[in-house]
């Protein structure tokens, strides 16, 4: 009876050293954000003017001229997908690696800007300027009213996105950096521009635009406009952050309307993104945790900054609990997890066998 239990016992040191193993030594390889250096973030700066000067989430490093210029190809901002998984994106041309991107051409751009105010660099201005140039001349106008910055050189499997797409997290980053152009250079088209942008959180995503309403009379600001919807969590968020600057650009009632029913859709929804241990990424497929990176660098930051500019509760009950999560044993479950997640992602969407059942390029 000894013998048995000391086995069992031998048997149980065993599998908690491989879980050790895995957990401390191993899961940093596979979740490579966990193991990158230590990203230090403002979400108060912002608010330190009256006027719009630091964004609403600030990192404090900055970024060199050289690194700016390097995702630089004559003044529009690109990415480079030639190392990113096939099945995850779609280019028009395969031989074109460099490509448009909506969600990085408005963010590095608000690097730019955020650059110059914390340098006073004139260099990074000049830089701010020439991309909001290149954006303002590259965006679609749909009936005259509505302004779109759209993906017209990916497809994106993952939420069966065609050539064309328009995304929540461009417009709104988007939308503040125009915002900002405006008010350095008082030129009116950039602030005729903002307002075709803001028009863009009122036309459905089956038009083109980024819109759904759901069955509970939700309105989301859609970060990948699919069918079914996503709701992304920080693509809608930062969708929100675009229109209260406008808002506190202009004092326009429509921007206000626009950002209080933003702010009902996720205190009525916020609750179905927390899984307990984590925070999931979206509501399509929200049985998985999202990556440490957004659950800890955005959802948070995104929720604090939530609570300072509507004064609800919810965001800073969340905010709290997500960070809670951070700490053992809710860190641990989130690495076992996060491996069972991406296992199944594939076998599933992210599934290497996928490019061979559809074709690729156009």
């Amino acid at each position: 009876m000894l013998h048995k239990w000391n086995k069992c016992l031998y048997w149980i040191l065993i599998v908690l050293m491989v879980i050790c193993i895995y957990l401390f030594l191993l899961f940093p390889n596979i979740e490579k954000d966990f193991r990158s250096e230590p990203i230090t973030i403002d979400t108060q700066r912002w608010n330190s003017s009256d006027t719009l000067s630091y964004y609403f989430i600030e990192y404090t490093k900055i970024h060199t001229l050289d690194w700016l210029l390097s995702h630089t190809k004559d003044s529009i901002f690109v990415v480079n997908y030639l190392n990113r998984q096939q099945n995850s994106v779609t280019l028009k041309n395969p031989k074109e690696y460099l490509i448009h991107f909506t969600n990085n051409f408005t963010t590095l751009t608000m690097f730019c800007f955020s650059d110059y105010l914390k340098t006073g660099d004139s260099a990074y201005l000049e830089l701010f300027l020439k991309n909001v140039r290149w954006m303002t001349d590259n965006i679609t106008i749909i009936s005259d009213t509505v302004g779109i910055w759209q993906n017209n050189d990916i497809i994106y499997d993952k939420y069966t996105l065609d050539f064309g797409w328009a995304s929540s997290y461009s417009q709104g980053i988007g939308l503040s950096v125009i915002c900002r152009a405006y008010q350095l250079t008082k030129q009116e088209k950039y602030l005729q521009i903002a307002e075709k942008v803001l028009n863009s959180f009122n036309l459905d995503y089956k038009n083109g635009g980024i819109l759904d309403i759901d069955r509970n009379g939700n309105h989301w600001y859609l970060e990948y406009p699919a069918n079914p919807p996503a709701y992304v969590l920080n693509g809608m968020i930062y969708g929100v952050f675009g229109i209260y600057d406008y808002w506190r650009l202009t004092g326009s009632p429509k921007a206000n309307r626009y950002f209080q029913r933003g702010i009902q859709t996720l205190e009525n929804n916020l609750p179905r993104y927390d899984k307990g241990y984590w925070s999931a990424y979206d509501l399509l497929f929200n049985q998985y945790c999202a990556g440490y990176n957004y659950h800890k660098n955005v959802h948070i930051s995104q929720l604090d900054v939530l609570y300072q500019i509507s004064n609800n509760s919810i965001f800073d009950k969340y905010q709290r609990k997500f960070d809670r999560y951070l700490n053992e044993p809710y860190l641990s479950i989130f690495k076992l997890k996060f491996t069972l997640d991406a296992v199944s992602r594939r076998l599933t969407y992210k599934n290497p066998l996928k490019k061979y059942k559809k074709q690729r390029f156009r």
